[in-house]
């Protein structure tokens, strides 16, 4: 994630026009997790619980969180800081 000492050179944000009714945003991207549910997640499902779902999701190879995925896309100028941090759950 962005980190304490992280800075917000390269981020953009978009000023808006016409086209997007002054928004600033233009089209819909997805942005997501996606996981292939093992035995060991399927088994934690099972047992209602979510700790082991949990730990058990990140364990996977190539397991990239979506708060990742969004950053990426601010980073790359495709969404602004702002609303990579909103879909993402980290602010309201």
């Amino acid at each position: 994630m962005l980190g304490e000492n992280a800075t917000l050179d390269g981020f953009s944000e978009g000023t808006g026009c016409n086209q997007c009714n002054h928004t600033g945003y233009r089209g819909r991207l997805g942005v997501y997790e996606l996981l292939e549910i093992d035995y060991t997640l399927a088994d934690a499902l099972r047992r209602n619980d979510p700790a082991a779902f949990e730990n058990a999701a990140r364990a996977q190879r190539g397991y990239r969180p979506l708060v990742h995925n969004a950053l990426e896309f601010a980073r790359q100028g495709i969404t602004s800081l702002a609303e990579a941090m909103r879909l993402s759950g980290m602010v309201e």
